[in-house]
Order: structure tokens, then sequence, then C-alpha cells
């Protein structure tokens, strides 16, 4: 099998902008293809861990600030209450703790292949 076929030029393009409200989804897109192209590209796991922090950082400051972002516009429109952030709060409660479940689901399975020979699946 030949090496994956990455567009870099167009992941450049997708960062080449500013991080602000507008560019939130396009930059957390950005961030997560570029893990998929250094796990592609076999980086070595220095090389991989680096790219995560800065990918994995972009990708919830870009979260972040478009969340706060919209706080902001509903509060300057006097659109903002206690119940809507409560709601909003439960729901991220509940999105956050299906992705916590699944990360400690696929830990619990690696434990059971400790090499890097043994396949997760």
């Amino acid at each position: 099998m030949g090496d994956p076929l990455m567009d870099e030029d167009m992941l450049l393009d997708m960062l080449s902008c500013q991080l602000n409200f507008e560019n939130c989804s396009r930059l957390q897109s950005a961030a997560l293809y570029a893990v998929v192209a250094a796990h592609d590209r076999k980086c070595t796991r220095d090389e991989f861990i680096a790219l995560m922090e800065s990918a994995m950082g972009l990708h919830s400051y870009a979260g972040k600030l478009y969340m706060m972002t919209q706080v902001r516009q509903n509060f300057t429109a006097n659109q903002l209450d206690l119940e809507m952030i409560d709601t909003s709060l439960d729901k991220l409660t509940s999105y956050g703790n299906s992705n916590h479940s699944n990360l400690k689901s696929f830990l619990t399975r690696m434990v059971q292949c400790p090499t890097s020979l043994d396949k997760v699946h």
C-alpha cells in the first residue's frame, strides 16, 4: 500500500486565518485533520504528542471562543437567563460524559493489547 495522500496545501490554507468567531469551525476542522495527517504519516511519538497538544488546544480554545461569543451576544441582547445557562451546562455534561465513557472503553481495550505489535480493535 502506498503512502496516504494528504492535501497539505488545503490544510495550510484552512489554518491561514485568524482565530475569531467566524473561523472557529474551520480551525477546529483543520486541527482534527492535522491529527489524522500526522497519524497517517506515522510521525514519531514525540512529534505526534506535540502536534496533539497544539491541535487539541486549538480545537478546545476555538470552541470556547465560539461559546463565549455566543454568550456575549445573548447577554448584550438581554436574551440570556439562568435557565438557558443551566440547560447548556446539562447538555455539555451529557455530551462530555459520553466522550469520557468512550475514551475509558477504548483505553480498557488498550490494556488488553500491551505492546505496539498488538492491535486494538
